[in-house]
């Protein structure tokens, strides 16, 4: 569609027949039958006010292909961050080889980002955006009446940095902050230019990305 009639209403209504409630993804047509929007290959700049998936590839391709270069973990974690942060869901591509098998980097990745999920997914799992949505490196996803700032890692950076200021999203008054997989609250202080967190040197509960959760002020 739109060039021709595939009798969209008559498979949907036989397909629901079957399996009530299934969602359809009539890829870039629009209307009806276009329940989830699926940009591909890239992340919108902004939330799109409607249920959405970015899909992308882990390598340069959908297909598997001998010697691919695959993104960074570092890059990926950030992706799926941000897509979240943005309300959407994250297809993460990866092509096996003709025996069903994955390449060692691919699989390595896999790994790494289930690493970070053990210590991070509630900020992940079950949120929904929050604006501002991001301001510089740290981005934002909420539920209930927890928020979480996910504090992107700088290139090159094993561990957090000493001290971060949050201004779109601010803590309450008097309450705890934490960051996911550190036992201890952070010491912060409110001021005029935003929430101060001192983050403990030598923290490090995870790598490429790490999470501040607080409640936030009303």
């Amino acid at each position: 569609p739109p060039k021709q009639d595939i009798r969209m209403a008559q498979m949907a209504a036989m397909a629901r027949r079957h399996q009530p409630g299934l969602i359809m993804v009539d890829r870039t047509v629009g209307g009806a039958y276009e329940n989830i929007l699926t940009p591909e290959q890239k992340i919108p700049a902004e939330p799109l006010g409607r249920t959405w998936e970015s899909c992308l590839t882990m390598g340069n391709g959908w297909a598997f292909r001998p010697n691919d270069h695959y993104k960074p973990t570092r890059e990926l974690i950030h992706m799926l961050v941000d897509i979240v942060a943005k309300g959407g869901n994250f297809l993460l591509n990866i092509g096996p080889d003709p025996d069903g098998q994955f390449a060692p980097e691919a699989t390595r990745r896999m790994n790494e980002i289930g690493d970070w999920m053990a210590v991070n997914s509630e900020a992940i799992h079950g949120t929904r955006p929050i604006a501002p949505y991001k301001e510089g490196n740290v981005c934002f996803t909420q539920k209930g009446d927890r928020v979480y700032g996910i504090l992107l890692a700088e290139e090159g950076a094993t561990s957090p940095p000493s001290t971060v200021t949050l201004r779109g999203v601010l803590p309450a008054s008097g309450s705890e902050v934490r960051m996911l997989g550190v036992a201890s609250p952070l010491v912060w202080s409110l001021g005029t230019d935003g929430a101060l967190l001192n983050l403990p040197p030598g923290v490090r509960p995870c790598d490429h990305a790490w999470v501040l959760e607080f409640t936030p002020s009303m």
